[in-house]
């Protein structure tokens, strides 16, 4: 939890440096924290069940391979996302390219967590199941 916790710390006071971002950088950080806490909680209540044997090691092994899928497209979309705020500081504001691009990758992750979501969902991931202590 700590190391998404840390990225959205970092991609906060970048945002507060520039407060005439864009409407589609607000959206993309916005995504990025909202699926980071999602996969979170999710692959939380999955350990907890798989130590309490509720969960199978093949059904475990299955979600954690949905789960680096989804968690190696959101390390690229805050890449994209850093690369467009460092365009927009520069002189001119970041193209249609730029912007389709960082689009793309948030899409991407979407897919990608909602890929993670459908295989939890399968497999009777409960996440009333995650106890915050």
């Amino acid at each position: 939890m700590f190391r998404y916790f840390f990225i959205v710390v970092a991609l906060t006071a970048s945002l507060v440096g520039c407060a005439a971002q864009d409407e589609i950088t607000l959206t993309a950080y916005k995504t990025l924290e909202t699926s980071a806490i999602t996969y979170d909680t999710v692959m939380t209540a999955a350990s907890d069940m798989h130590s309490q044997g509720k969960l199978r090691d093949d059904d475990w092994e299955k979600l954690k391979d949905a789960a680096l899928v989804y968690y190696d497209a959101y390390q690229v979309t805050v890449s994209g996302l850093l690369a467009y705020m460092r365009a927009s500081e520069g002189l001119s504001s970041p193209g249609a390219m730029e912007r389709d691009n960082l689009k793309a990758l948030v899409d991407k992750m979407t897919k990608d967590l909602q890929e993670l979501l459908k295989a939890a969902i399968d497999l009777g991931v409960d996440v009333k199941e995650v106890s915050h202590e």
